[in-house]
């Protein structure tokens, strides 16, 4: 896959090895205030142009989606217990999609403003706009995935319905994943890892 090689991630200490491209880096969303949006990207193991794309938000509002979605929960390097090094995880989300996990809003993780008042106008608004223009702009680095199917996934407070209408979603387009996603919750189940399972989920439109 053709993406933005100034992005690309060639190594992170103590990682296993891998057989797929992941990328990071920012993506301004507002020029005038010195705003941008940091963001992870991990192309699908096998077959990532096949595969659709999903944006995963980790809600809170205020969770770190690298912190916790990206290397506590769906990504393909989980940390080990001891906080020494990365572990593959072998319910990695990225077995059945290419996932893009983002750092919103500005003040979480590595997402940033150069404008201290940004901070006091957080709330909905901004956010599903900083979103949006996020999108826009990381199409312009990553034009293949343009035209893929398109998912919208995460956890906690993430405003979905906002989101939704802000990308010109159908209810169709936004409901579920695929039924891999489901076949690997359902595999987390079994391992009876129920914590993962309650706290990690598709969001569809009609959420809370």
């Amino acid at each position: 896959m053709v993406g933005c090689y100034s992005d690309v991630v060639r190594g992170l200490p103590g990682q296993p090895a891998m057989d797929f491209e992941h990328y990071a880096g920012y993506v301004t969303v507002n020029e005038t205030n010195g705003r941008a949006l940091f963001y992870w990207f991990f192309e699908a193991i096998t077959n990532p142009d096949d595969k659709p794309l999903v944006l995963w938000l980790n809600g809170g509002p205020g969770c770190s989606s690298v912190g916790y979605g990206a290397t506590q929960g769906i990504g393909p390097f989980l940390v080990d217990s001891d906080g020494q090094g990365l572990k593959f995880n072998n319910l990695s989300w990225n077995q059945e999609a290419n996932i893009l996990l983002l750092e919103l809003v500005v003040g979480v993780g590595f997402s940033y403003s150069n404008t201290t008042s940004d901070c006091d106008q957080l709330g909905d608004q901004i956010t599903t706009n900083d979103a949006y223009t996020f999108l826009h702009n990381w199409f312009l680095k990553f034009p293949s995935y343009r035209t893929r199917t398109f998912y919208i996934a995460g956890e906690s407070y993430l405003e979905l319905d906002k989101l939704r209408k802000r990308f010109e979603l159908t209810e169709a387009e936004n409901v579920y994943l695929n039924k891999s996603i489901e076949r690997m919750d359902k595999e987390l189940h079994e391992a009876k890892d129920t914590s993962f399972h309650l706290s990690h989920q598709i969001e569809n439109s009609k959420s809370g």
